[in-house]
């Protein structure tokens, strides 16, 4: 490590366009934080509220998903936005200024940036994971592993912006965090850093977000079938179609059964109801089928969040990248990559 002086480095915006852009991005990181902060205020809010007050069914459920492992990420995930979006409205200071400057705002902006950043990806990838565990491999996790990943998390998003100005800051290389385009991160000459404390993370979030949530989609639109030891069968159309006729029969079958006997009679077209109340196969074979059909919606929509993520991600990926290959992007895509990126906690 060298700790030679280093000499801060200046870019002017001067022109009312530059200014205004460098708004724009502040702006909807302000926006995006406040969305984020406003939701975050709701759910504690609902995991505070007192118990003498009798819940409704609604806040039950959210108040039971809040404590739960996956609601422990979400609510990560959801300070990294917030993170984030603060990094992104301190670009008010520079548009007021009409430059960026290396100093004491630059390195702020670019640490809540890294935290912020990286968290998104590193929390994302973590609920993929556990959403595949519990929909599709359809199993819990151990209880000891929900706390270390937290405390393994939160250790990595504060630690690496630590030692980078303390063990990784070369003076050839100038400031860690400097001037990148738009707003302050790792300086353009850390371009291993970059890879490592966060490209990496987001590519490995795109990754597994697409796999995963490809997989239980499959596997709630009957696809992808299991047998009765687990394992997993692919379904082509056609043996799919057989199976949904033969199921429409099955419960067909189930409603024309006889209740004296008990036994299934295919005879009999109608059954009389009994005195005494008790649960039919038709109503079992109901529940099943409502149940698949809401698990399909949720794949359905989870679907979304892998394409929603990309989009934000890719074009300031796409700067940096072409950063890392020697072209220097245009100051109007870096804009445009600000307020995508920016808007994550919208979305």
């Amino acid at each position: 490590m060298e700790n030679h002086t280093l000499f801060p480095q200046k870019q002017a915006f001067s022109t009312p366009s530059e200014r205004a852009s460098l708004a724009a991005i502040a702006s909807v990181g302000l926006l995006s934080a406040i969305s984020t902060s406003s939701l975050l205020v709701y759910i504690a809010w609902n995991a505070m509220s007192r118990k003498s007050v009798q819940p409704s069914t609604v806040q039950s459920g959210l108040r039971s998903f809040i404590f739960s492992s996956l609601g422990f990420y979400l609510i990560s995930l959801l300070f990294c936005d917030l993170l984030q979006g603060t990094a992104f409205a301190l670009n008010y200071h520079w548009a007021r200024l009409g430059s960026m400057s290396e100093g004491t705002v630059c390195t702020v902006q670019g640490v809540v940036s890294q935290i912020g950043d990286l968290g998104a990806a590193l929390w994302s990838t973590v609920i993929a994971f556990h959403t595949f565990w519990l929909l599709f491999l359809v199993r819990h996790p151990h209880p000891w592993t929900i706390p270390v990943i937290f405390v393994l998390g939160w250790t990595i998003l504060i630690f690496l912006p630590i030692i980078g100005p303390t063990a990784l800051q070369r003076s050839s290389y100038g400031y860690f965090f400097g001037l990148t385009g738009a707003w302050c991160w790792i300086g353009n000459a850390y371009k291993v850093e970059r890879v490592l404390f966060l490209y990496a993370w987001v590519f490995l979030a795109l990754g597994t977000s697409f796999i995963f949530y490809s997989l239980i989609y499959l596997r709630f639109s009957n696809f992808l079938t299991p047998d009765l030891n687990g394992a997993l069968h692919i379904n082509c159309w056609s043996s799919f179609s057989r199976k949904r006729r033969h199921l429409s029969k099955r419960r067909t079958h189930a409603v024309s059964s006889s209740t004296d006997s008990g036994i299934l009679k295919r005879s009999k077209r109608f059954c009389f109801p009994s005195r005494e109340p008790r649960i039919s196969e038709n109503d079992t074979h109901n529940d099943m089928a409502s149940t698949n059909i809401r698990l399909r919606r949720i794949a359905r929509r989870i679907m979304w969040y892998p394409i929603v993520y990309a989009v934000v991600v890719i074009p300031v990926c796409v700067c940096r990248m072409a950063v890392l290959a020697g072209w220097q992007p245009p100051f109007g895509l870096f804009v445009f990559a600000g307020i995508c990126f920016g808007s994550s906690g919208e979305s």
